[in-house]
């Protein structure tokens, strides 16, 4: 990933062509390795590998991390950069759309060579949570599962247990 302070976005995707010409174009906007961002297949020539897809102002990661504890995924965090952005866990309403999409998604991540979602738990942080004071707390880390139901099951977890996350990007 290179880090490049901003993204360029592809002035010539207007709606009306999207929805013209569906076959030539991505359900979701994808941001490729030197910022320039797109939902047209055929940009890839120019503008290197495709990093991930837009969802919810965050750019999502066609690749999940492997397996790690949540003190480590703070860590893993925190030592990348993409577009010149901070990586970051998902919140979980970023997944709870990716999960309501899920099947597009999982076949635009294949076409773009990236790794699908597994029927598995995924890190997600929780972004409206609070502590018992009422005070915003987003270090909440949940568990987040793209098959269970529509809006996506989620439970804590706790610092002991292992699981993979999908890096994103707030834009």
């Amino acid at each position: 990933m290179k880090n490049y302070a901003l993204l360029k976005f592809d002035q010539s995707d207007s709606f009306w062509h999207r929805v013209s010409h569906k076959s030539d174009y991505y359900k979701f906007p994808v941001a490729y390795e030197d910022g320039f961002v797109s939902y047209c297949k055929n940009v890839a020539k120019d503008h290197g590998a495709p990093w991930g897809f837009i969802c919810k102002g965050y750019i999502i990661s066609l690749h999940p991390t492997p397996e790690m504890f949540p003190f480590d995924a703070k860590t893993y965090c925190e030592e990348r950069l993409f577009a010149g952005r901070s990586v970051c866990i998902p919140p979980r309403a970023v997944m709870k759309k990716v999960f309501n999409h899920i099947l597009v998604i999982n076949d635009m991540i294949k076409e773009l060579g990236g790794e699908p979602f597994a029927n598995d738990w995924y890190m997600a942080q929780n972004d409206k949570f609070g502590d018992l004071a009422g005070r915003p707390n987003k270090d909440i880390i949940l568990g987040v599962h793209p098959q269970i139901s529509d809006n996506g099951a989620c439970m804590y977890i706790d610092n002991n247990t292992q699981a993979s996350f999908y890096p994103a990007v707030k834009i």
